[in-house]
């Protein structure tokens, strides 16, 4: 099976999902919205916590295609179609066979958050993805080759992963851990021309770390409140809730995979060394080296919380491996049929469990953050007499889906004071929150200091509309609105 062939099977499954989220919901969620309000500049960074790499990818979006929800959907399909591409342009060369290599690739079908978080929400995660999965194809380039060219492209990917997400560095940092214990890759990585890749990402890096510097917030600090947050638990207790942590990591990752996998195969389990050769070695020490860190982490108790979306690096080489310990000459068609199947089938639960989720409404819970309506508030603020200027927003998702509606106003949020893109012009000036988890006495204590925008006096409207598809639950947005002349924000 050909290069092209996969590449029109992933174009299919992005199209499907691009189709179908636009087709689902006209909002976009929480993270989208996040990118909705920062693809107003391009900078050389944005969030301290967050590195700059998908907001560079929003703002290219935005600009390719407009300022609306397609941009950004398109946005997090082509960056997550980067990811399969890599895995199965890298699974071709450890696995010298294109049709168990685009089998490995598609097998995230059965992996927790590559099947369904990776639709719903995930955005800098998603970019860490694919520069782990050019990372891996990068380096067994240089392994096969070693030319100047492969290891400048090495610290690309490298430069890639470091500017997508800072818990990238634990798959770098253990995929070079990998390479010292693997002769073949151990002669490359030692090599002087790794100092092409080393300048390459450094290099590439360079702008972000010196906007970074500036900030108040460190990595030692990050880490800290991330991942060792204040307990009263003590050293037991932290270790326990560690490996409470890592045990439902191992199971949102591997199911059910690792139940479908040596269902299928185990037949073709093998009887000697099997194959894959030294990048079945790679792949095998760099997930033993994973473990191995999370589990010393978890026992010196500074690592007592786990998100699953920073393993998303950790774990994506995991079916490449296990295609590459099976015994090839002992395949058979039916069991590439009943493999291919399974993940049809999974493929095919996921779209339908995407939509009933959002066609449910408020049956059976609350609402999806895709039910939310955003886009008949903004239609209703339009109403109101809001045309464009500048909109200040409370927490959540409101302030990037009024970017949506409104792209040629400026759009600011409590949320990221910081951010502050210059005026498109003159203008209204309006102030919007949610209610009731909004804080309005806040949002306009920031605006009086930080936009000289004083609204103390003007008359709290509020707009009440019902949530998509829901029987009765309504979404409550207040707001103050100065028409142009009588006020602005600066």
């Amino acid at each position: 099976m050909s290069l092209g062939w996969f590449l029109v099977l992933l174009g299919l499954y992005a199209g499907a999902h691009v189709g179908l989220r636009l087709a689902l919901s006209p909002v976009v969620a929480i993270d989208d919205a996040r990118e909705a309000l920062f693809s107003q500049t391009l900078q050389a960074g944005y969030l301290p916590r967050q590195p700059p790499l998908y907001n560079w990818l929003a703002w290219a979006g935005v600009r390719g295609l407009g300022v609306n929800a397609a941009a950004l959907i398109v946005c997090r399909y082509l960056t997550l179609a980067l990811a399969y591409l890599f895995l199965y342009l890298s699974a071709v060369r450890v696995l010298e066979s294109r049709r168990l290599a685009l089998l490995a690739a598609f097998s995230l079908l059965l992996m927790g958050p590559f099947n369904w978080d990776v639709h719903e929400e995930l955005t800098h995660s998603l970019a860490a993805l694919a520069a782990a999965a050019a990372t891996f194809h990068a380096l067994l380039r240089v392994e096969r080759s070693g030319h100047a060219l492969a290891y400048v492209a090495l610290g690309v990917a490298i430069a890639a992963g470091f500017l997508a997400k800072f818990s990238y560095g634990f798959f770098v940092g253990s995929l070079l851990l990998a390479t010292l214990v693997t002769p073949a890759y151990r002669r490359r990585i030692l090599s002087p021309r790794i100092a092409l890749t080393l300048g390459t990402a450094a290099v590439l890096c360079l702008p972000y770390a010196l906007w970074f510097a500036h900030r108040e917030l460190s990595l030692v600090r990050m880490f800290v409140e991330e991942v060792r947050p204040e307990s009263k638990v003590g050293y037991g207790g932290g270790v326990a809730r560690g490996v409470s942590h890592l045990g439902r990591m191992l199971g949102i990752y591997l199911m059910p995979f690792a139940l479908v996998f040596p269902a299928v195969f185990w037949r073709a389990r093998p009887h000697g060394p099997g194959g894959g050769g030294e990048a079945r070695r790679l792949l095998g020490a760099l997930l033993l080296i994973e473990l191995g860190l999370v589990v010393l982490g978890i026992l010196a108790g500074s690592l007592t919380f786990l998100k699953f979306r920073w393993l998303m690096p950790a774990f994506c080489l995991v079916p490449l491996l296990a295609f590459a310990w099976i015994d090839q000459a002992a395949l058979d068609r039916r069991m590439l049929r009943r493999y291919a199947l399974a993940l049809g089938i999974a493929e095919a639960v996921v779209i339908l469990g995407l939509t009933l989720n959002v066609l449910r409404g408020d049956a059976f819970g609350p609402p999806t953050r895709l039910n939310a309506p955003y886009d008949l508030v903004a239609g209703a603020l339009a109403d109101a007499g809001f045309s464009r200027g500048t909109i200040a927003a409370g927490d959540g998702p409101l302030a990037g889906n009024l970017r949506l509606r409104f792209p040629d106003s400026r759009v600011v949020r409590l949320t990221n004071p910081d951010y502050l893109p210059p005026r498109v012009g003159e203008g209204q000036c309006l102030v919007v929150w949610e209610e009731p988890l909004g804080n309005p006495s806040a949002l306009l204590t920031w605006m009086r200091a930080s936009l000289e925008a004083d609204v103390a006096g003007e008359p709290v409207r509020s707009v009440s509309v019902r949530y998509h598809h829901a029987r009765e639950l309504p979404l409550r947005v207040g707001y103050v609105l100065l028409p142009a002349g009588r006020g602005t924000c600066r």
